[in-house]
């Protein structure tokens, strides 16, 4: 909006330069029409050095905000471009997702696992807890900056049973309070975010048969948790039974195992397994950068689950024609 005005000042008083030279203006008239549009031009020159200090002053504040020790990293500042690698080829095709993305949590760790993948150009799958999500503006402002790289799903409400965080959310739930959760989660991520749900990611990687019959009533179409359905994780950098990270190159075999036998590899991962007492831990955080590397060495096409549905509309609703069949199966016997 500002440079043609400008540009158009300083060809004005170019040209009332010209006509004086050559005789066409009386002197008077070109004197006063140049000092008018010289007072313009510093008028235009003094508001857009204005507006870059403004700018500037901008960009300062928001590091502040985001608490980054680094605030000459802008790239996150600019117009956020979706990964071309999100067109769905045939290939190595590898979904990164990250669970327990929430409020007032883990932010450093969350914030550097989306950055190294934006700047890779590799699209996540984010589980998202939507409870207090509301209370926690920088998280949201965050994941608004890098939502063309990001699929956000639901990670259940509260994550935890009465604050146990190891039990199962869904494990257990009737089909009324079930859908009361998932369709709370949803209007809070499309309120905040403004996504149309797609994926729900169970806490703990378990849900009762009533939750899957709620997920299908109210349209969600994708369910990523644990076992052998085409969504489920066959890869993880936690080894839980050992309470430490899983050696990179053990993460990567999984993951072509899984791509070989159903045709996909989803890794799950979590910001804590990059943490050390609650803590930023670099690192533990350099297996993070070790694992896209090598999976980019490797040509894996990264998509995100709703890349997937969108391709192929027959593989929505996968869970519930596979407890159907498990019912049935369960039944013959």
């Amino acid at each position: 909006m500002i440079r043609p005005f400008l540009g158009i000042i300083f060809l004005v008083n170019l040209l009332i330069l010209i006509f004086n030279k050559i005789g066409l203006l009386p002197r008077k008239l070109a004197l006063v029409m140049r000092r008018r549009y010289l007072f313009l031009s510093i008028i235009v020159v003094a508001f857009i050095l204005s507006s870059i200090v403004y700018m500037l002053i901008g960009i300062i504040t928001l590091a502040a905000v985001d608490n980054s020790s680094n605030f000459y990293h802008l790239s996150s500042l600019l117009p956020c471009q979706t990964p071309a690698q999100a067109q769905v080829e045939p290939g190595f095709r590898v979904v990164v997702r990250i669970d327990d993305i929430q409020a007032q949590a883990m932010t450093e760790t969350t914030l550097a696992m989306l950055d190294e993948a934006y700047q890779r150009q590799i699209p996540l799958v984010l589980g998202v807890i939507p409870k207090d999500l509301d209370k926690d503006q920088r998280l949201v402002s965050m994941l608004k900056r890098y939502q063309c790289n990001l699929e956000i799903a639901l990670h259940g409400w509260y994550n935890s049973v009465n604050g146990n965080y190891e039990l199962a959310e869904f494990g257990n739930l009737d089909f009324t309070e079930a859908k009361q959760r998932i369709e709370r989660g949803r209007q809070v991520l499309q309120k905040l975010l403004g996504v149309d749900l797609v994926t729900f990611i169970p806490p703990n990687n378990h849900y009762s048969y009533e939750t899957a019959l709620a997920l299908a009533r109210v349209g969600v179409p994708v369910v990523s948790s644990e076992g052998n359905a085409y969504f489920d994780y066959n890869a993880s950098t936690f080894d839980f039974d050992k309470d430490e990270l899983e050696p990179v190159e053990h993460v990567i075999k999984d993951c072509y195992r899984g791509y070989q036998e159903r045709g996909l590899c989803v890794i799950m991962l979590h910001p804590q397994d990059f943490m050390t007492n609650n803590k930023h831990d670099e690192a533990k955080f350099s297996n993070y950068i070790y694992l896209l590397d090598g999976l980019q060495k490797l040509n894996a096409q990264f998509v995100t689950f709703s890349d997937l549905i969108v391709l192929n509309p027959e593989l929505s609703y996968l869970y519930i024609k596979d407890l159907y069949k498990d019912n049935l199966d369960k039944t013959a016997q």
